[in-house]
């Protein structure tokens, strides 16, 4: 079996990219909530947005070959 170098955890730029992207995408459903007119559900549904974003990016860097955990 041959050698390998241990995986490089996350560094603190890649969690603000992360965190960044997700935001962006809440931002986006959050700026045509007023537009659109859907209220209070149309903000409740960019944060959920949010939450799924971060689930997504969270879980990419869990199932990456370089994660720390990966499988």
């Amino acid at each position: 079996m041959p050698w390998r170098s241990p995986p490089k955890p996350w560094s603190a730029g890649s969690w603000a990219g992360a965190t960044g992207a997700a935001a962006a995408a809440a931002a986006g459903m959050l700026a045509v909530v007023l537009p659109l007119g859907w209220g209070l559900a149309g903000v409740w549904w960019g944060m959920a947005v949010l939450v799924g974003m971060r689930a997504v990016t969270l879980a990419w860097r869990r199932l990456s070959p370089r994660s720390p955990l990966a499988p």
